[in-house]
């Protein structure tokens, strides 16, 4: 008998030692379609309270949650096609979409609590909540539905309801065949970047145009490092700009890849 325990501490041993990757993989089984070209993940959120993965994939409309604890994989289908955003605020899950709509999703039930759009709102790549969590802000490309359209578009939305309270049209001239932009919530200022190369700094709530600067990039993509009091713009030429919060100053400008920079 005793070999035969040897073998069971050996065994068990060897699981200990095993991944959560290599664990799950024992149960579950995978497999890729190389029929389909454009394999790949849309968007990545990491939602610490619940140890959980937010994934979206580029051809489907679902959103997959994955518990890091216990390896429980769920989701919904709410969009009518490709989710390119996915933050989660107080245990809600916000989603931008290409179908031009925002979703507020329960966690727990994966029900809509909120469906956020116009007829004439275009494609979603980007949404931001506001610090206080009153306010959700979708950046669109509202030329999608109107090509006489020459800029983009930011709606400022209520949390509490979804009632659309402002429509900001993006100034600039943007590029129809090449779309790209972001934008940030910050204290009380909201910072949008585009492909127009500019970076507008609005006060959230009236709101009014406190800033603009032109980067002559076409710009995809911010990030706000408040302890650092930078912010960090990502461009189509795979520049990152480090700027302080103001907008007045580019500290560093570091080359960061050959192409886009869509996201940070």
């Amino acid at each position: 008998m005793l070999p035969a325990l040897k073998n069971t501490i050996q065994a068990f041993t060897v699981a200990c030692k095993k991944s959560f990757a290599e664990t799950l993989c024992d149960d579950y089984r995978f497999e890729v379609n190389f029929n389909i070209r454009s394999l790949g993940s849309r968007f990545l959120f990491y939602y610490k309270a619940e140890n959980s993965l937010l994934i979206t994939h580029v051809l489907s409309n679902r959103v997959h949650i994955l518990n890091l604890s216990t390896g429980k994989l769920r989701g919904f289908d709410h969009h009518g096609t490709t989710v390119r955003n996915v933050q989660v605020c107080d245990h809600e899950i916000v989603t931008g979409s290409w179908d031009g709509k925002v979703c507020v999703t329960n966690f727990d039930t994966l029900l809509p609590r909120l469906i956020l759009t116009e007829n004439v709102m275009g494609r979603c790549p980007d949404v931001a909540i506001s610090p206080n969590h009153n306010y959700l802000y979708s950046y669109s490309y509202d030329s999608d539905k109107n090509p006489n359209r020459k800029s983009n578009t930011v709606r400022r939305w209520s949390m509490a309801d979804g009632e659309l309270k402002k429509v900001i049209k993006l100034p600039g001239i943007h590029l129809s065949g090449r779309r790209c932009g972001s934008c940030a919530a910050h204290g009380n200022r909201l910072y949008v970047v585009s492909d127009s190369g500019h970076l507008h700094i609005y006060h959230c709530t009236m709101p009014i145009l406190i800033r603009e600067r032109n980067f002559n990039d076409q710009l995809q993509s911010i990030c706000m490092a408040p302890d650092l009091k930078m912010m960090f713009i990502g461009g189509a030429e795979g520049n990152i700009y480090q700027c302080s919060l103001s907008g007045k100053r580019i500290k560093q400008l570091y080359k960061a890849h050959r192409y886009d920079v869509t996201n940070m």
